[in-house]
């Protein structure tokens, strides 16, 4: 019984000093709660499910047929994308590329007013965006084929790069 205890303190000196590096089961835990705060102020249940909705409505507009099986569709794409099937690896991810002081003044800023007003404002703006440069490349889609059939893609990526400089 005395070596258990020695054995726990070896434990705790050990984890302390790793810091939080995720190496302590505990802290492992607290930062999976401070991706999981994110998650629940972020709704990421209810985008998951907005996506999946949009995902359907992409694949069923391909034909009439598609259109036809909607009811099917939708449902293989949430048994295979629903939250709860996505949820651990989409925290993996989240928990590989912040850590859980990022996490958490995340979290908090998305629970501020202009966090809230982020959240609403962001798809409508993603899409404007979309939009925009669907119609700026279609407005220059001639202008793409006619260098790929002339070959004159060395001049264009001159150009480019001419552009991308910075104005001294």
């Amino acid at each position: 019984m005395k070596g258990d205890a020695s054995v726990k303190k070896l434990i705790l000196a050990v984890c302390m000093l790793l810091g939080v590096s995720g190496w302590c089961p505990a802290d492992e835990a607290s930062h999976r709660k401070a991706v999981d705060e994110l998650f629940e102020a972020l709704d990421m249940r209810g985008t998951a499910l907005n996506m999946a909705q949009l995902l359907t409505d992409e694949f069923c507009s391909v034909s009439p047929e598609a259109e036809s099986y909607r009811d099917e569709i939708a449902a293989y794409i949430w048994k295979h994308l629903s939250w709860d099937m996505i949820r651990d690896d989409v925290a993996a991810m989240y928990m590989e590329a912040f850590s859980e002081s990022e996490l958490r003044e995340t979290t908090k800023f998305y629970r501020s007013p202009a966090g809230q007003k982020a959240l609403k404002q962001m798809p409508g703006l993603a899409h404007r965006v979309a939009v925009l440069s669907q119609e700026r490349f279609g407005a220059h889609a001639e202008e793409l084929e006619r260098l790929l059939k002339n070959k004159e893609w060395d001049r264009f990526k001159a150009d480019v790069e001419l552009d991308r400089k910075p104005n001294p």
